[in-house]
């Protein structure tokens, strides 16, 4: 209820205001010729702006809720002509042609907008929901991103060190279990029936939570024919493909030279070397060689046995089993040789060449022809136990 005071209950003999001149009083009706209520002061002092009971030191527009302080400024909010929503604050830069606003929903979630758009930037939803370029956020986290063709999120370091962005997927658990899912990527899309569909997904999956032996998994998965499933599992005993079990583990790949060294089974004769040169790959227990040797000057009246090359970059298993291609120039061969290829000895770091013959049989190459020189090259590959 308004009290009305006269002018000299108000002021003292100087004519200064008293400081007693408001207490227990409201102050109303202070207008612009309108039909109501423009500012209301109650007696705590709270001050209203179109509002004759404030909540709050300072309450703007008809706040429906009463009670004590609710917080320092309650502000209700407008209808908005941009189609955005309920607007409570505007902002604008000088001009006048940009700006902001800020406002609630009916939902009761908090956003701001661009003046130039009806789309939220930025939207707080009423269930603690955050969406960037999303209204209604079905993620802790939504980004929806409309206009632009290129990045979405960039995550940029610029300190001067060595550390980079670092985007970080935790599992906060209190009981921490094998099977846990850590963290998963999922690339989806929608099909040509509007249905979003996950295409693709890499999750990493806790092995053995155990404090000292803790242990996981990195699995990627694919959708083919309606479905999706694992491909990949990449684990700490090495990387899977097509199943889980040690039959589809990729274990072990090198890359490396070898030097490739002539031989006979029985007596080396002396010769030098022009050049030789050999290089592996190996993936699993499949051992690919590549060699050229050529070598001159070969005393072939001491030589004994067979022509072997020693120095493979892994021991053989037993049987050893081999293919591949070899091109020999210079070795002594019988007339109805039809083909010259190698025999990688078992338990071994070395082979044997062979020569097979027509009607006859295979047989093994064991010397060079009178001129004394030899030329070796090819490509092998064969199985090793380790």
């Amino acid at each position: 209820m308004s009290k009305t005071r006269n002018l000299s209950d108000l002021l003292d003999a100087n004519g200064d205001v008293k400081s007693t001149a408001l207490d227990n009083a409201t102050l109303t009706g202070i207008d612009d010729n309108a039909d109501a209520t423009a500012i209301t002061i109650d007696s705590s002092e709270r001050v209203g702006i179109n509002n004759t009971s404030p909540v709050s030191p300072l309450t703007v527009g008809g706040i429906q809720e009463t009670g004590t302080d609710r917080a320092s400024i309650a502000v209700k909010t407008i209808s908005n002509s941009l189609s955005i929503g309920e607007s409570a604050i505007q902002i604008e830069e000088q001009s006048g042609t940009e700006g902001y606003f800020m406002g609630v929903d009916s939902t009761g979630g908090l956003f701001f907008s661009n003046s130039g758009s009806a789309t939220k930037t930025l939207y707080l939803g009423d269930d603690d929901n955050v969406g960037i370029g999303e209204s209604s956020p079905s993620a802790q986290l939504h980004v929806n991103d409309d206009t632009h063709d290129g990045i979405t999120a960039k995550f940029v370091n610029s300190n001067a060190g060595n550390s980079g962005a670092d985007i970080s997927l935790i599992k906060d658990s209190s009981s921490p279990a094998s099977g846990d899912n850590v963290g998963t990527i999922r690339f989806k899309a929608n099909d040509d029936g509007g249905t979003e569909r996950t295409f693709a997904s890499i999750q990493a999956v806790t092995e053995d939570a155990s404090a000292g032996s803790s242990d996981v998994s990195l699995r990627f998965s694919v959708r083919g024919n309606g479905s999706t499933s694992e491909l990949i599992r990449l684990t700490s005993s090495g990387l899977h493909i097509g199943g889980t079990g040690s039959a589809n583990a990729l274990d072990d790949y090198e890359e490396g030279t070898w030097t490739p060294v002539f031989q006979y089974t029985t007596t080396t004769p002396s010769f030098s070397y022009v050049n030789r040169y050999g290089r592996y790959t190996k993936i699993g227990r499949m051992v690919m060689i590549n060699f050229s040797m050529n070598i001159t000057s070969i005393d072939t009246g001491s030589a004994n046995g067979d022509i072997q090359i020693s120095g493979l970059p892994f021991t053989s298993k037993n049987p050893a089993a081999s293919g591949g291609g070899v091109m020999v120039y210079g070795a002594d061969v019988y007339a109805n040789t039809y083909d010259v290829s190698v025999n990688i000895n078992d338990n071994a770091t070395l082979f044997t060449f062979i020569q097979s013959r027509d009607n006859e049989g295979w047989i093994n190459l064991s010397s060079a022809n009178d001129a004394g020189q030899l030329l070796f090259q090819g490509s092998i590959v064969y199985d090793t136990d380790s």
